[in-house]
C-alpha cells in the first residue's frame, strides 16, 4: 500500500494538470460566450451538455464525474451571462461602454435611474460601476448590508464600484486611480496651493488623497 504522502503527491500532480486544463476550458467558453452574444444564441445548450455527460458512463466513478461536469456547466454559463454595468442618472455623456469595449469587455451596459438595491437583487453581474449622484448612497448601502468595504471606501465614505466574485466587495477606485496618477507622473504637491472645484463625492475623494501629501 502506498503511503499517504506519496498518494497526496500524485494528487498534487494531477491537480496541477486539471487546473491548467480547466483554465484553458474557461478561456474557450468565454470566447464561445462572445460568439453567442453576437449571434443571439442561447447560453444553454441542453443537447451538448447531455452529449458530454454521456461520456462519463465510460468511467468507474461516473456519478462523481457527472456532478463535477454539472458544476463546470454552471460556472461556464455564469461566466457567459454575467455582465458589467454602470449605474447612473444620465448615460448620455459617458464614454464608459466605448472604453470597456476597447479593453475587450463587450458585456458593459449603462443603466439609468436604477436603485442600487433593485440592481443587486435582480441583476446577474460581475461588477457594477457607480457614478454620481449615487456614490455616497452606494457607500451607505454597503454599510447597511454588511458588504465588505475596501480601505479607501471606508476612508472617504464613497463607493464607485462593487465587485461580485461570489461575495460582494465595495471599492472607491477614484481614490486609488488619482493617487497612482500622482505617483506615476512624480507630481510634487509640496508648497502648492491647490483648488478643487466641486463639492460632490469625487471632489471629497480628491481632497482625501491630497491630505496624504499635505
Amino acid at each position: 500500500m502506498k503511503s499517504l504522502d506519496k498518494l497526496r503527491k500524485e494528487i498534487d500532480i494531477i491537480d496541477e494538470e486539471v487546473m491548467s486544463l480547466l483554465n484553458k476550458r474557461y478561456e474557450l467558453t468565454n470566447e464561445i460566450g462572445k460568439i453567442k452574444k453576437l449571434e443571439s444564441i442561447s447560453v444553454t445548450n441542453n443537447e451538448r451538455e447531455h452529449d458530454i455527460l454521456v461520456k462519463t458512463n465510460d468511467f468507474k466513478y461516473q456519478k462523481q464525474i457527472e456532478n463535477v461536469y454539472k458544476s463546470i456547466f454552471k460556472v461556464s454559463k455564469d461566466s457567459q451571462t454575467m455582465q458589467s454595468y454602470l449605474l447612473t442618472a444620465d448615460a448620455s455623456y459617458t464614454y464608459s461602454p466605448f472604453i470597456h469595449n476597447l479593453l475587450g469587455n463587450e458585456y458593459y451596459t449603462p443603466l439609468e435611474n436604477v436603485p442600487l438595491d433593485d440592481f443587486i437583487n435582480n441583476y446577474h453581474f460581475k461588477g457594477v460601476n457607480i457614478t454620481n449622484p449615487y456614490k455616497k448612497t452606494a457607500y451607505e448601502y454597503a454599510l447597511e448590508n454588511n458588504i465588505e468595504l475596501c480601505e479607501y471606501a471606508k476612508k472617504t465614505k464613497v463607493v464607485n464600484f462593487i465587485l461580485n466574485d461570489g461575495s460582494l466587495k465595495a471599492y472607491n477606485t477614484d481614490y486609488f486611480g488619482f493617487k497612482e496618477m500622482l505617483n506615476h507622473y512624480n507630481i510634487d504637491l509640496s508648497n502648492l496651493d491647490i483648488l478643487v472645484i466641486g463639492n460632490g463625492s469625487t471632489s471629497s475623494t480628491i481632497l482625501s488623497v491630497l491630505e496624504e501629501y499635505s
